[in-house]
């Protein structure tokens, strides 16, 4: 195959495969930057506020993570009794996915919603 039709054949692929450029957001800071600014996916800091005003404590570590459902901010919180608890959003929407830790019914109350 010539040079000229390999470049080609890879424009063609890239081209057909635009639509699946945000999986790879989590690769590339400066693509989920203007992901962000196009408003495809949340801000960081909607994400943080959202999840120290309804579970409280202290931010320790946050990823972008990607995987077959979409992209997703994992964020993991310190809770002023010492316990760890780890949330996952979808960082399209915002929506609260996942809550995972110790003792959670106190975090939580009767309806299942994060205690004020």
């Amino acid at each position: 195959m010539l040079p000229h039709s390999r470049h080609r054949r890879q424009l063609l692929v890239a081209a057909v495969l635009a639509p699946l450029a945000l999986s790879a957001l989590a690769d590339d800071p400066r693509r989920l930057h203007e992901a962000v600014r196009r408003g495809e996916v949340l801000p960081l800091e909607t994400i943080r506020e959202h999840a120290l005003r309804h579970f409280g404590g202290r931010l320790i570590e946050v990823e972008l993570d990607r995987g077959r459902h979409g992209i997703r901010y994992e964020i993991d919180l310190l809770l002023e009794d010492g316990r760890k608890l780890e949330l996952e959003y979808d960082a399209r929407t915002g929506a609260l996915l996942k809550v995972e830790g110790h003792q959670l019914e106190t975090v939580f109350g009767r309806g299942g919603r994060p205690l004020p």
